[in-house]
């Protein structure tokens, strides 16, 4: 996009309620020159399609008082100064998965590079999550990078922050939605992944540079999520989370959407448990998103693993102490090893995620693939 073209396209971009029908309509009246739109008269912006008194009225505001634009020039010289790669839906490079949504952003601030992998796979959660939510978190992106999956998440505390932790870790791409500027660090807490997702993989924003978080921006945020990806996994949530609102973004983007089980005394349960319910597929390995998404997967074979692969907590160890050669009841389970029935599935869960245990047709346990010598 022309540098003069580019500086209307980010006032425009930066009005809250401005809308993709709007832009695009904009775009088409000025034949892709929109400083046009600023030579037209009150009457002709009336009769663009999808113009309204907000729209008219900003306009109309910047055309009077053209110094109230001159915060645009800073943006520009940040843009440069910080590499942003600002991409306009118009272009080739905007990610083609994107465009298929109804409210494409009509600008996406990119830090880094855009995946290049034939899947991006979205994963979300609780920002409180517990031990096994970051354990599963782990588990299952590291597995999804080892398939040259990206994984895209939004870079917030907990599951996100796990999902491109791991990611990175695995040598994985990895991909950062931000609801707010990408001059602007959210949260504080994330500031050294924010330079490695920076780094080695890409941060995406649709707010201008110095654009600072709120809360009405999350939403907006999410569709982003769920639309650059083919499927989403939610791993732990509330009923009234976050993470649900993407859910809700990727059906009706027609994404796939998948769940991961937790325990059912847990509220941060809720929200997966209700997915599962109403349709969502229930995961428990990366090869039940891969066999859903990509008609052509074909899963690695199981060839055991340095225990160094996967750490084992005292608490499975002494699970895996418990389990017969053969097959063991979840009630024998639950008298040798002591502890609650709400603790004892955590651990099943956990230790089936790795490998180190596997459940039969029969329901009961036994030794997994990958459990480790004791």
């Amino acid at each position: 996009m022309a540098k003069k073209n580019l500086f209307y396209a980010l006032f425009l971009n930066s009005l809250s309620r401005m809308t993709f029908q709007q832009f695009n309509s904009l775009m088409l009246v000025s034949d892709g020159n929109l400083e046009n739109i600023f030579h037209f008269s009150k009457k002709d912006l009336l009769a663009i399609s999808h113009m309204n008194p907000y729209l008219l009225e900003n306009i109309l505001k910047a055309k009077k008082e053209p110094q109230s634009l001159e915060w645009i020039e800073k943006e520009m010289e940040i843009i440069q100064k910080e590499k942003i790669n600002l991409i306009s839906y118009w272009e080739d490079a905007y990610p083609r998965l994107l465009k298929e949504i109804s409210d494409p952003p009509p600008l996406l601030y990119v830090k880094g590079q855009l995946p290049k992998t034939k899947l991006c796979v979205g994963v979300v959660g609780a920002r409180k999550a517990s031990a096994y939510g970051l354990e599963v978190t782990e588990i299952l992106c590291q597995e999804l990078a080892s398939y040259d999956v990206t994984i895209v998440s939004g870079l917030a505390l907990g599951v996100d922050g796990k999902a491109h932790e791991a990611t990175l870790k695995a040598k994985g791409s990895t991909v950062a939605i931000l609801g707010n500027g990408i001059s602007h660090i959210y949260p504080k807490e994330h500031a050294s992944l924010y330079q490695r997702i920076a780094e080695e993989g890409a941060l995406i924003s649709e707010f201008p540079m110095t654009m600072k978080a709120f809360p009405q921006h999350f939403p907006r945020r999410n569709r982003i999520l769920s639309g650059l990806c083919q499927g989403v996994i939610v791993i732990e949530a509330s009923i009234k989370s976050g993470s649900l609102i993407t859910a809700r973004c990727a059906l009706d983007q027609g994404r796939d959407v998948f769940a991961v089980p937790g325990n059912i005394h847990s509220r941060s349960s809720e929200g997966t448990h209700f997915l599962i319910q109403q349709g969502a597929k229930l995961v428990a390995k990366a090869s039940d998103v891969l066999e859903e998404l990509d008609p052509q997967f074909i899963p690695k074979s199981l060839t055991p693993e340095p225990q160094s692969c996967h750490s084992i907590s005292q608490d499975e160890e002494k699970l895996l102490y418990c389990l017969k050669d053969d097959s063991t009841s979840f009630e024998e389970l639950l008298f040798k090893s002591s502890v609650s029935s709400e603790k004892l599935s955590e651990l099943l869960l956990a230790c089936e995620l790795k490998g180190f245990i596997q459940k039969t047709n029969h329901h009961t346990y036994k030794k997994g693939a990958l459990c480790p010598n004791l």
